[in-house]
């Protein structure tokens, strides 16, 4: 009778044992449901991120330095819009049109400018330069769906940024600046579709976004790189 008492485990030792079971199985339970949740939302999130890529092949391009850093000498008039001042290189006239968002003046000759007004370009009109860099810095090989927490996350919302910033069939993204401005240029003047896209901050980290293109259905494009350099480095201020 004394080896049978011995060997069975007392009611209160047999409970304790049991609530621990079960405490261990929870904390297990959570463990792994935080894991897999954090791994499953950071492989759904690098899955977005190469989705999005696929589709603008332009999400990939990354700023390097102007290869052709020569500066043209323009002879078109100096256009004042939005607070920035800047001379373009067409001479012929222009038709001007304008719109709540941006103003467009297509010239004669083939060549248009687009002036977006920075009260309609969104967040990057107030978090400036270094926001608009961190989006133009980055391409789907940031994204690794074994990166630290949040890390494809922010990667995906980076490139959804810059999907708005770079058109998708542009095929080079320069870094430029000029005359107090900085900023980013995507796009080739020689190559279809003609068009490049200019974004300046100046010194007070305002967003300026300007589009500068030939008329479609061209041969030739209406606008140089040399025209282009020289058209940043006259930016200023627009006079009161």
């Amino acid at each position: 009778m004394r080896g049978r008492c011995v060997d069975e485990p007392k009611p209160k030792r047999k409970i304790a044992r049991t609530v621990r079971a079960a405490i261990i199985g929870v904390l297990a339970c959570v463990i792994l449901l935080t894991v897999g949740g954090y791994i499953a939302s950071e492989i759904e999130a690098w899955h977005l991120v190469q989705e999005l890529a696929q589709d603008e092949p332009g999400l990939d391009l990354l700023p390097k330095p102007l290869v052709d850093r020569r500066v043209a000498q323009l002879e078109g008039p100096r256009i004042e819009r939005y607070g920035i001042s800047f001379q373009v290189p067409w001479k012929e006239s222009a038709k001007e049109r304008h719109f709540r968002s941006l103003e467009i003046l297509a010239f004669a000759g083939g060549g248009s400018v687009m002036i977006l007004d920075p009260a309609q370009l969104g967040p990057f009109a107030t978090t400036g330069y270094e926001s608009a860099a961190a989006s133009f810095q980055t391409s789907r090989a940031d994204a690794r769906w074994w990166w630290t927490p949040g890390k494809n996350r922010r990667t995906f919302l980076l490139l959804m940024e810059k999907s708005n910033l770079v058109h998708p069939k542009d095929t080079v993204l320069y870094r430029v600046e000029g005359n107090g401005y900085r900023g980013f240029q995507s796009g080739d003047p020689e190559q279809e579709p003609f068009t490049v896209t200019l974004h300046l901050f100046d010194e007070h980290d305002r967003h300026y976004e300007i589009i500068l293109a030939t008329s479609k259905g061209a041969a030739h494009p209406a606008i140089t790189q040399p025209e282009i350099n020289a058209i940043v480095a006259s930016m200023r201020p627009a006079k009161p």
